[in-house]
């Protein structure tokens, strides 16, 4: 009889949110583990961003229930960013430990139904959102261990949503009790691990690094590369990660090369107007493509086909030397170099490790400059590669054999 697995994830593909990638590419190669699966999402997020092509890369025997999301749609759409602003940290205030919170009691509810219908072996949450944990509760109270699957930082909240003493505390104490609830926790990365490790040094011999990575059977084939130097950037841009960081080192740039050209792409949801921060800034409007929502493909082929990748991370966030953007991994598989505009951290170690990217901290704009300066030269003269090897060890299957073995572990089945 193949082992089953109840897995927990607020983002799941229709969702096209990076927080959906992992949950899937996870559960995409368990299966192939010998794993039955059964997924419990939500219903209702955000309705603009899905992109419904991701469900083909689903094994079909993978069942997914969907739980009613009261947080979910757009209500703030076309509304200002200050707007936005407001009515995100009034939630964050009210809601604890986050705005799903509404969601998660249902889940929990959905969760033991699920259970009373055919007892999983292991029970694998996903977060944030932090409120998920909630199911990992209902599992302890029908025998079935769990997996708490951190992908952020909890307690250092990589969105400081988290404005006084009193709720920095609780998330603390949350993350205390999850942490010993928990037959094991995996983490995303190092740093992220040693972390919470600090905060609960009795409990460190639960604690398992299980990688991000990405899934090349998930990617195009065959895209051509641009004979246009181009750099892109794919992922939303808000709070403290600006477009003017990458665009001031551009205007930089246009002084050191003066004849050179650059095109610029930017996908996804932006609280800036990029093509008037531009000009603004020196940079050519007609250089400037900003495209709000792409599939997951089709943005794929906008960073397989550039000559470069950008990556933001503000030294203004709490949580920048422990939490890495998931697109970091998409990027490292679109197999172009990467320019990161980050803090020392972890998404700094990961970058220099690759040996053919470059890291920059986002306050130095010619040292900005430079690195497109250098990238230009080598797409000149047809020097531009990339270091496949160091790649492909964020192969997310070397991470879902590493979960196999912890899942295995937890439920004390047989290999």
């Amino acid at each position: 009889m193949k082992p089953r697995l109840l897995l927990v994830a607020y983002y799941f593909p229709p969702h096209n949110f990076v927080g959906a990638y992992r949950p899937l590419r996870l559960a995409r190669y368990l299966h192939r583990h010998g794993w039955e699966i059964t997924v419990l999402s939500a219903r209702g997020p955000e309705k603009r961003r899905r992109d419904p092509e991701l469900l083909r890369f689903l094994p079909e025997d993978v069942m997914v229930f969907r739980v009613p999301s009261p947080e979910g749609g757009e209500p703030n759409a076309g509304r200002t960013a200050l707007f936005r602003k407001f009515i995100r940290e009034t939630l964050n205030l009210l809601m604890f430990p986050d705005k799903k919170v509404l969601w998660a009691l249902r889940a929990a509810r959905a969760s033991a139904a699920i259970i009373n219908r055919g007892k999983p072996d292991v029970v694998f949450v996903t977060a944030p959102p932090y409120s998920a944990l909630i199911t990992g509760l209902i599992a302890s109270r029908y025998g079935v261990p769990w997996v708490t699957d951190f992908r952020d930082a909890w307690v250092r909240d990589a969105l400081d949503a988290y404005r006084t003493p009193i709720h920095r505390e609780l998330a603390a104490k949350g993350e205390r009790w999850a942490v010993r609830r928990a037959a094991t926790c995996t983490f995303v990365n190092r740093r992220l691990m040693h972390d919470v490790m600090e905060r609960n040094p009795t409990e460190t011999h639960k604690f398992v690094l299980v990688r991000n990575g990405f899934d090349p059977e998930m990617l195009p084939h065959d895209v051509p590369v641009s004979r246009e130097f181009t750099i892109s950037y794919i992922g939303t841009l808000y709070g403290h990660r600006k477009p003017h960081i990458l665009l001031r080192g551009v205007a930089e740039f246009r002084k050191m090369v003066p004849d050179a050209e650059v095109r610029l792409n930017f996908v996804g949801r932006s609280e800036f107007d990029i093509v008037e921060a531009a000009v603004e800034l020196g940079v050519p409007a007609e250089w400037v493509k900003h495209i709000d929502f792409l599939s997951y493909s089709e943005a794929a082929r906008i960073g397989m086909s550039s000559t470069a990748l950008w990556l933001v991370v503000s030294p203004k966030e709490k949580a920048a030397p422990l939490t890495a953007p998931g697109k970091l991994y998409d990027y490292i598989g679109f197999m172009r170099p990467i320019i990161s505009s980050v803090p020392n951290g972890i998404v700094a170690e990961i970058v220099s490790a690759l040996g053919d990217s470059f890291v920059v901290n986002p306050n130095d704009v010619r040292g900005l400059a430079g690195a497109i300066a250098e990238l230009y030269r080598r797409f000149q003269s047809g020097q531009l590669t990339v270091n496949r090897e160091a790649r492909m060890e964020y192969h997310i299957a070397k991470s879902a054999a590493v979960l196999d073995e912890v899942l295995r572990r937890a439920a004390r089945l047989p290999r």
